[in-house]
């Protein structure tokens, strides 16, 4: 095999983790469900990202079935996630990313 076709495999292989890497430092996904005591999914609350490092504010608000997904970029990893709903208490977590995961979980009971 030639020189050339090495380093097009080489580019093909070192690709994902270059690509993984640049997202772990500069982008985080914050993913989780709202529940309520019970257990039930909490729908069309409000949930709210602060990352600490940058400054960087993220709302969503949750579908039927409780879940949400944030995207915060430059974010740093330490962040903090309030949940909020009309006629229910809020709550305020702290969330930090461990090692070089992309995505954070978060469930919250509210």
């Amino acid at each position: 095999m030639n020189v050339a076709r090495w380093v097009v495999l080489l580019a093909l292989v070192l690709l994902p983790a270059a690509a993984r890497a640049q997202v772990a430092s500069g982008t985080d996904i914050l993913r989780g469900r709202v529940t309520s005591d019970g257990g039930a999914p909490v729908a069309g609350a409000q949930v709210e990202v602060w990352a600490a490092e940058s400054g960087v504010r993220r709302s969503t608000t949750t579908g039927e079935t409780g879940w949400y997904t944030v995207v915060v970029p430059d974010g740093g990893g330490r962040y903090r996630l309030r949940v909020s709903r009309l006629g229910m208490d809020t709550v305020e977590v702290a969330v930090v990313r461990k090692g070089d995961e992309e995505v954070l979980t978060q469930d919250v009971g509210v």
